[in-house]
């Protein structure tokens, strides 16, 4: 047996051998960050994130409220928080409107009143309402928006298409 596939042994009983170990502290680490912080400080920093991204809402979209009186509702579906994760739920009169952010990707889908915690992300629904009308695209949407005036763009351009879509 030659010195490289000794060492490789080595290493693998090493890894067999501490792997579980390594596990019961990540556990342990678990449970004591949720005993004594995660329980009041994830929903405090979940809060936060999502003030911010409602804030950032209503600078770039402001057409949303002065044009289709748009509100803010609570967001009524749980949600497992990871890594910066922010959802503010909105609502006008033709639909509701979900928007999302993490790890510096921001995303907007809709749902109808009919089936109101189903939503569609928006670029989706517009290749869709394309693809109804023979309409064929040379390249996908943008998805995610690379920033919330480009979202706001596509959604003034396309407010009447999706109105409609969503009624």
């Amino acid at each position: 047996m030659d010195n490289r596939t000794r060492k490789q042994k080595t290493i693998n009983k090493m890894v067999l051998f501490f792997r579980p170990l390594f596990l019961a502290i990540g556990f342990l680490f678990n449970v004591v960050y949720t005993v004594l912080i995660g329980w009041w400080a994830d929903p405090l920093s979940a809060k936060r994130s999502d003030e911010k991204l409602a804030e950032d809402i209503r600078n770039s979209m402001t057409f949303l409220f002065d044009d289709h009186r748009a509100v803010f509702v609570k967001n009524e579906t749980p949600i497992k928080r990871v890594f910066d994760l922010a959802v503010v739920t909105m609502e006008v009169k033709e639909f509701r409107m979900e928007f999302t952010s993490i790890r510096g990707e921001s995303y907007v889908s809709l749902a109808s009143y009919r089936d109101p915690k189903k939503f569609q992300e928006v670029t989706a629904l517009l290749d869709g309402l394309d693809w109804d009308q023979g309409i064929k695209r040379k390249g996908p949407q943008p998805y995610p928006y690379s920033n919330w005036m480009e979202a706001s763009d596509i959604l003034r351009q396309n407010w009447q298409r999706l109105a409609k879509a969503m009624s």
